[in-house]
């Protein structure tokens, strides 16, 4: 039960969808948790945004603004916008969908290099770099997961004889099995 009468008639406001009221009223008791509270229950990203400038200093509660700031954009396939909001928030793995999306290509290169150790993001992008024909970048994905044999197979899936031939005497394959042949 709630005893203060004014955060009762912010309750009461945010109940009746009175938003603005209601943050007014935890504003005058000097309970920006309570709006910040009220603003992320309701998923008004923008409006965290505005809070988090007043006052809260917490880096998980930014973190996680910019990255439902990100998910708002993205799913509206403004991929740009998106990218710029998880760069903040720290989400690689959308970064990496969004710089695809947005065929830049340097990104994506850029993200090889500090994601050492995610070998799952790194098949993804080698994946990715294959997609679009892109034997040089795909193979140095791959490589990074220490995992030659995707990097192989991307080379003769692009038909790139010497590139494969290269790898598979670098690393001392004795067999290889394709998986895009039948």
């Amino acid at each position: 039960m709630i005893c203060d009468e004014i955060q009762q008639r912010a309750e009461v406001s945010a109940f009746f969808q009175h938003f603005d009221n209601a943050e007014e009223l935890f504003a005058s008791m000097n309970r920006v948790d309570l709006s910040l509270a009220m603003r992320i229950k309701m998923g008004d990203w923008f409006h965290v945004g505005k809070i988090i400038r007043v006052g809260a200093d917490d880096d998980w509660i930014r973190d996680f603004m910019f990255n439902n700031m990100g998910e708002y954009f993205f799913e509206r396939q403004k991929w740009d916008r998106a990218a710029s909001y998880f760069t903040q928030s720290k989400n690689v793995e959308k970064l990496v969908v969004c710089s695809y999306l947005q065929e830049e290509y340097d990104e994506l290169e850029k993200i090889i290099h500090a994601a050492a150790g995610n070998h799952e993001l790194l098949a993804n992008i080698g994946s990715m770099f294959c997609s679009v024909g892109m034997c040089s970048q795909a193979v140095l994905a791959f490589r990074s997961t220490s995992d030659m044999n995707p990097g192989i197979e991307a080379c003769v899936l692009l038909k790139r004889w010497g590139s494969a031939f290269s790898l598979v005497t670098q690393h001392n394959r004795q067999q290889i099995t394709v998986s895009v042949f039948p």
